[in-house]
């Protein structure tokens, strides 16, 4: 479509001050940048507001108008078992974790 841009950005949340996220953004290119994100915008896309988060950010741009549009990644949880699991396997692969 003529004059419509998108750019798609993986996120990471690095801290969280004063109702504001500092958020590290990396391009398909591997470079990186960084932004300030209020939580009210984060959280409209249901993108939990804590350091570690990763989440997918999706600009784009139609002429005058410009919009963010974020993703969340959704982590599924580790029972204690998979991870001592997991832990042990590690450990005998590379015997220092």
């Amino acid at each position: 479509m003529f004059g419509f841009y998108k750019e798609e950005f993986e996120c990471l949340i690095d801290t969280v001050e004063d109702s504001v996220a500092f958020v590290t953004l990396i391009d398909k290119d591997g470079n990186e940048s960084n932004m300030e994100i209020p939580f009210e915008d984060l959280q409209k896309y249901k993108v939990e507001c804590i350091p570690g988060i990763l989440f997918i950010a999706i600009f784009k741009r139609w002429r005058n108008l410009e919009k963010m549009t974020f993703i969340p990644l959704f982590r599924e949880a580790v029972t204690q078992k998979e991870f001592d699991e997991l832990t042990e396997y590690y450990e005998e692969k590379y015997k220092d974790v």
